[in-house]
C-alpha cells in the first residue's frame, strides 16, 4: 500500500499543487500591482544599477508597463503549458506509449481549469477581470504542451523501434 501511495503522490501531487497555484493567482494575489512590484523587485535584485522608480519619469513608467504586461502574458502561456504537461504525465501514469485519452483528458481538464480560473476572477477578486486574450494565451500554452507531448512521445517511439532493430552485442 505504501508504494502505491508514493506513486500516486508523485503523479498527482505536482498537478494538484499546480492547480492550486493557478486558482490562487486568479485572485488579487496575481493582480497587476502584485506582478508590478515583483517585476521591479526582480529587476532591482538582478541588476542593482536598474533605475529606481521616479514619478516624473514617464518614459520609464511606459517601459515598465510594457515589461510587466509582457511578463504577465508569458506567465499565462508558461503556466498553462506546464499544467497541460503535468496533466498528460498524470493521465499517462508512467505508460511508455501516448494514449489518446490522456491527450483528450488534458484538453478537457485544461478547458475546465480555464473556466474555473475565470470564475475565480469574477467571484473572488475585486480588481481582476476576465479578458478574451487571457483565455487565448492559456490555449496557446496548452497548444505548446500538446506539440511538445507529441514530439516527446514520437521520439520515444522512434527510440524503441531503433532499439528493436539493433542486433545484440556479441562477446
Amino acid at each position: 500500500m505504501g508504494r502505491r501511495l508514493v506513486r500516486a503522490l508523485l503523479f498527482v501531487g505536482p498537478l494538484l499543487v499546480g492547480i492550486a497555484g493557478v486558482l490562487a493567482f486568479a485572485t488579487d494575489r496575481g493582480g497587476y500591482m502584485a506582478t508590478w512590484n515583483l517585476t521591479i523587485a526582480a529587476l532591482n535584485g538582478l541588476t542593482p544599477e536598474f533605475p529606481r522608480l521616479e514619478p516624473d519619469n514617464r518614459v520609464w513608467m511606459i517601459s515598465m508597463h510594457q515589461i510587466n504586461n509582457a511578463l504577465r502574458r508569458v506567465a499565462h502561456v508558461l503556466t498553462y503549458a506546464s499544467m497541460a504537461l503535468l496533466l498528460v504525465r498524470t493521465l499517462q501514469w508512467g505508460r511508455p506509449r501516448l494514449r489518446a485519452r490522456a491527450v483528450l483528458g488534458m484538453l478537457f481538464i485544461c478547458g475546465l481549469l480555464t473556466g474555473a480560473e475565470s470564475l475565480v476572477r469574477l467571484k473572488l477578486s475585486n480588481e481582476r477581470h476576465v479578458r478574451w486574450e487571457q483565455v487565448l494565451l492559456n490555449l496557446i500554452g496548452v497548444g505548446v504542451a500538446f506539440a511538445l507531448t507529441l514530439i516527446f512521445f514520437g521520439v520515444k517511439a522512434l527510440e524503441r523501434r531503433t532499439q528493436k532493430r539493433e542486433p545484440p552485442p556479441t562477446e
